[in-house]
């Protein structure tokens, strides 16, 4: 059979069987052409058989290349997998733990690039939780204690006094001084509370005007002198007129509670002395004393909540965490410096540039 392009003088390709041989072939079919006439046609074949089966071996070398690399692409993409999926478990669990309350948990924060620094923050995170959950606790049981006392100095002496027939006058009175003393030591505590829950809710606001430095130190010292005489400790007090704007009544708070604390943890026969500068950036307030000072151990952490240096103290240690507190809203420095045995110094600074502060002459 002659394939009718052939005689339309193309060359023609087809896959024939041989007939004697049983092998495919390719024959291809040329027309013999003269003068616009086929007088004939040529007929090259080859056998298929070493094609077909060099087809063959590239199909199979294919397809197992394709398997080898389907084979390490799974093991790279389950290894891929691993390091994302891993970490997100152990964060996930990590989580879960916090969620139960177990804050000492850690999870480890050598994972690469972003899940490292999600490690990091989990762990922080957990740090904070602990140091509120610790604060919490600290908080009941300072509380707990401080309240207690006194509520059971006036519930004693209340019950007392119920009864006066086996009483003196003088006990009479003596009873009537310890509730006025620890209703002022309830009251003062109530009031340390108060300001501290208004710090940590951010709801304490400073009200400005123009404030006497000068004569705020005289009062706060006048106010404390018959406490600085029973212990016959001398009051220095060192002051150049200034006025400033700023929240009187809070800075009165500080001062008062800084030289409470150094008549407080003085010895007798003692001088205190509270000197007032002025220089060309800050209004300094020093209070100095000889008492019995502060170890380095506990230098570092006088100013966090609840912390006492002696935990028998009166207070629930909540006094400088609030003064430093207030003079930070005041943008100035709280400083404590102390050696034990020898005496602190308290030193408060207030910028003049944030206050439009000005001398009297």
């Amino acid at each position: 059979m002659i394939d009718s392009d052939v005689l339309d003088l193309k060359t023609t390709y087809k896959i024939e069987k041989n007939s004697y041989s049983g092998q495919k072939i390719m024959a291809v079919y040329t027309p013999l052409v003269f003068d616009g006439q086929v007088l004939g046609i040529l007929r090259y074949t080859t056998s298929l058989t070493q094609v077909n089966a060099l087809i063959i071996n590239l199909l199979i070398y294919g397809i197992i290349i394709c398997i080898f690399i389907a084979v390490i692409v799974f093991f790279v993409s389950l290894r891929l997998g691993n390091i994302i999926v891993e970490p997100l478990n152990d964060i996930i669990n990590f989580t879960k733990k916090i969620a139960e309350g177990k804050y000492k948990e850690k999870i480890k924060d050598t994972y690469p690039n972003e899940l490292g620094e999600i490690a990091k923050t989990l762990n922080y995170m957990g740090d904070e939780i602990l140091k509120a959950d610790r604060l919490k606790n600290d908080f009941i049981s300072s509380i707990s204690h401080e309240l207690r006392t006194p509520l059971t100095g006036i519930k004693g002496w209340v019950e007392t006094m119920q009864d006066p027939d086996g009483l003196t006058d003088e006990e009479f009175q003596f009873g009537l001084g310890i509730i006025d003393t620890e209703s002022e030591r309830l009251i003062n505590l109530v009031e340390n509370l108060l300001d501290f829950s208004r710090y940590q809710s951010d709801r304490m606001k400073l009200i400005a005007s123009e404030v006497k430095i000068d004569k705020l130190i005289h009062e706060v010292s006048f106010q404390l002198q018959k406490k600085a005489e029973k212990k016959d400790i001398k009051l220095i007090v060192e002051t150049n007129p200034v006025i400033i704007s700023a929240d009187g009544d809070r800075l009165r708070q500080v001062i008062l509670n800084v030289l409470d604390n150094a008549i407080k943890f003085s010895y007798k026969n003692r001088k205190i002395y509270v000197i007032q500068s002025v220089s060309e950036e800050y209004i300094l307030i020093k209070i100095s004393d000889t008492g019995i000072g502060i170890k380095k151990e506990d230098i570092n952490h006088v100013m966090e909540s609840f912390y006492k240096i002696d935990p028998k103290s009166i207070g629930a240690g909540l006094g400088l965490v609030i003064s430093n507190n207030i003079i930070d809203m005041h943008n100035g420095i709280l400083k404590i410096d102390s050696e034990y045995g020898k005496g602190t110094t308290v030193t408060i600074s207030l910028p003049l540039e944030n206050f439009k502060s000005y001398v009297n002459a």
